[in-house]
């Protein structure tokens, strides 16, 4: 947004500040991006929307072209990356991804898998008209993106109608998560015709290293599918691996696999839970084993260029939990992603709430939950005063899982990790 002489601001609903001594951080947290200014520029700022100020007013009140210089760079970096915003306009909420579990069953057992799906032949825990339902007020808040997943959404015997059901009602992004081993000639057209995005998981570069997580003949199902798709003209499918110790060494072979494929590389992190909780020692390097092991203390002085290079690259925390991504199970509970699926983190059940109730919930009263409530404090209020907080841990699943360990354990991580911070955001 370019700023214009009559023009009024307002700080924008995803600004978030951080203090130290005299200096001053405003983030987006949807975009990353900060920029970092004098306690003094920020009260200048912080009266100027206070009282409603026009740029030109504003201007005239500094004292010499330097002054109002400097202040209208600075201001226009905030306006750059979206901190400050035109206060004539509303700001809408972020549009929702919503990924929607629609089964827990699974024709693949593999070793890795962090949900606990059930590879059982049993009726569905929800019926074809129920996920009509559930999508119906999905569509009601018109999100940015509806996906499919499971266990393996495929897996369902109504899945084509149910997709067809959907891509009838809803224009916006579709996206399908699956292990690609569903997909063949016979149905390959009416799936390519209704989607907008295909998310195949592979595990490996060839048989042997996909067949060791997720078992034979499953690589060679998985490169047919995406042949196919791309033949229907399908361009949106990327290939996700998850790292462990027995593939790290092939992500080179990896992005080579991709590009000849002509899909996007996804890298994703093992997660120690449902199979993969049972199977940890497999995947796991010993010093991800002892990861909770409480760390040595550090004290590493950053070079000037160092630092220099970390605040150019260094984001703050951009989780869309709860904020742009929702995830809702088999059972039709909604939480705020899909590493949290604790029952203290269950926001609502969609089959339990009107379609206009769905959308005061998803503007407003989702914020009023104990589920958000839970959800908010995984940041402990020490945390939240910290002058780095918003530069920590950039994942609420993650930080959930330093929350739980020993309290010397959090200690002294937040010690080096604040050590290295408040080098990099404050030259300290």
């Amino acid at each position: 947004m370019k700023l214009t002489e009559n023009m009024k601001i307002r700080f924008s609903r995803y600004m978030v500040k951080m203090e130290y001594a005299s200096e001053i951080v405003l983030a987006n947290s949807l975009n990353g991006l900060w920029v970092k200014l004098s306690k003094e520029c920020y009260l200048i700022l912080e009266k100027c929307i206070e009282e409603k100020m026009t740029m030109k007013y504003l201007m005239s009140c500094l004292a010499d072209d330097e002054d109002r210089n400097y202040v209208r760079g600075l201001l226009q970096s905030l306006s750059d990356i979206d901190v400050i915003v035109n206060s004539e306009f509303a700001e809408k909420s972020l549009p929702k991804t919503f990924i929607f579990e629609i089964t827990n069953h699974c024709n693949l057992a593999c070793k890795h898998c962090c949900f606990s799906v059930d590879y059982h032949k049993k009726e569905e825990a929800l019926s074809t008209e129920q996920i009509k339902i559930i999508f119906d007020k999905l569509i009601c808040v018109m999100p940015k993106a509806i996906v499919l997943s499971g266990g393996e959404a495929m897996h369902r015997m109504d899945f084509f109608e149910l997709l067809g059901y959907l891509r009838s009602k809803y224009v916006g992004t579709i996206g399908v998560m699956t292990n690609g081993t569903y997909i063949n000639e016979e149905n390959v057209r009416e799936l390519c015709s209704k989607i907008d995005t295909l998310d195949v998981s592979i595990d490996g570069v060839d048989e042997d290293s996909c067949a060791q997580i997720r078992g034979r003949g499953v690589f060679a199902k998985v490169v047919n599918a995406v042949e196919l798709c791309k033949k229907q003209g399908l361009e949106k499918i990327s290939l996700s691996m998850v790292v462990t110790k027995v593939n790290r060494h092939l992500i080179p072979e990896f992005y080579k696999l991709n590009e000849r494929l002509g899909t996007i590389p996804m890298l994703r992190k093992f997660e120690v839970a449902g199979q993969g909780f049972v199977n940890k020692d497999l995947f796991l390097e010993e010093d991800q084993k002892n990861e909770f092991i409480v760390p040595a203390k550090e004290t590493n002085i950053l070079s000037k260029e160092e630092r220099l290079e970390a605040q150019r690259t260094r984001r703050i925390r951009t989780c869309e939990a709860c904020t742009g991504m929702l995830n809702i199970d088999y059972k039709g509970n909604m939480f705020p992603c899909q590493l949290l699926d604790k029952e203290e983190f269950v926001l609502c059940n969609l089959l339990e709430m009107s379609e206009e109730k769905f959308v005061s919930f998803i503007e407003e009263d989702i914020y009023k939950t104990k589920a958000f409530e839970a959800f908010d404090n995984i940041v402990p209020k020490k945390c939240k005063e910290c002058s780095v907080s918003f530069f920590c841990i950039t994942c609420y699943a993650r930080l959930r899982e330093i929350q739980i360990q020993s309290q010397e354990y959090q200690e002294r991580y937040c010690e080096n990790m604040k050590f290295d911070l408040e080098q990099i955001v404050w030259d300290r």
